[in-house]
């Protein structure tokens, strides 16, 4: 057996028809001599149908010898719902099958507010196991695979209006159930969103979740430096003018807000974040850039900072 001078072809054919339907290409099989694949995809889209009968014709030349014929005839069914609704009915099955981790144990963990309140979007971290988001009702997609132990540097990532008290430590039992946290809800903190007084303002505001090594949240200063793009109008410039040397401090929930006039929409603002010591040093500074997009405000003009997707510049 020796492989083809090179790459068969093959056509498919509806019924009597002269004019192929379809040209699927035809692969070789890796490491098997004079062996070939070929994909046909019987879809509506390629301009199948259902009852008709299509013929399946492969051309190959070996040796110079060239030579073609009907490799495959077959009618296309219509699908039987019943098929259908089984397929459906194994998906629940198929899922509760996946595993994240090789533990003995499956484990499901929960998001919620301290009020019990189901919490999503948001996802969990596991060293060493792996991450995974959570659904609708709360709960992880899958069943972490775990042993008896204490995981340890747990980390849950939550919507805006959440803060998560990282990291979560979480003791698994000799059968498997969890200890703690309760239940395995990991609670996170609900922060109330600002709301600008001013209805030609935007409240710009962010939840900081960033850890730079120790340096805690409550220590940063946010302050806008700079406005490009403003000026054009005299409204503008007013605005940039009132915008550039605001200043706030982040709270005890890594929460700041500052008040943005919406004439600035559409011009970029420059944010500067400084990690201030109790004695006044300034242990760290960056500085961030993002252009004003009303879009991204809600019904009460909150803006979120981290949904204009800002870059760092210094």
């Amino acid at each position: 057996m020796s492989d083809a001078d090179f790459l068969p072809t093959c056509k498919v054919f509806e019924d009597d028809t002269d004019t192929a339907i379809l040209s699927p290409t035809v692969v070789k099989r890796v490491g098997y001599t004079g062996s070939y694949r070929v994909l046909v995809a019987a879809t509506a889209l390629n301009g199948f149908e259902v009852g008709k009968t299509y013929n399946v014709h492969v051309n190959a030349t070996v040796n110079g010898i060239s030579a073609e014929s009907v490799r495959d005839t077959f009618t296309l069914e219509e699908n039987n719902l019943d098929d259908i609704a089984d397929a459906i009915a194994a998906v629940p099955a198929a899922v509760a099958a996946i595993i994240v981790g090789d533990g003995d144990f499956s484990v499901y963990n929960y998001v919620r507010d301290g009020e019990g309140i189901v919490v999503s979007p948001a996802s969990i971290t596991i060293p060493g196991v792996g991450t995974q988001q959570v659904n609708g009702a709360g709960r992880t997609m899958f069943a972490w695979g775990l042993q008896e132990g204490v995981y340890a540097d747990i980390t849950v990532r939550a919507g805006i209006g959440y803060v998560p008290e990282n990291p979560y430590t979480m003791l698994v039992a000799a059968d498997g159930s969890v200890i703690s946290p309760t239940g395995g809800v990991f609670a996170v903190e609900a922060v109330g969103i600002p709301v600008a007084p001013d209805p030609d303002n935007y409240a710009l505001y962010n939840n900081e979740r960033k850890v730079e090594g120790d340096l805690p949240l409550t220590s940063m200063l946010v302050k806008i430096v700079g406005v490009a793009d403003a000026g054009r109008t005299d409204v503008q410039a007013e605005a940039q003018r009132s915008a550039v040397g605001t200043e706030t401090t982040v709270n005890s929930q890594g929460q700041w807000s500052i008040e943005i006039a919406k004439a600035l929409k559409g011009c970029s603002v420059i944010l500067e974040k400084i990690w201030n010591m109790a004695d006044g040093y300034t242990l760290k500074t960056e500085q961030w850039q993002a252009a004003i997009d009303g879009k991204v405000a809600d019904e009460w003009d909150r803006m979120p900072w981290a949904e204009l997707l800002p870059e760092r510049i210094r």
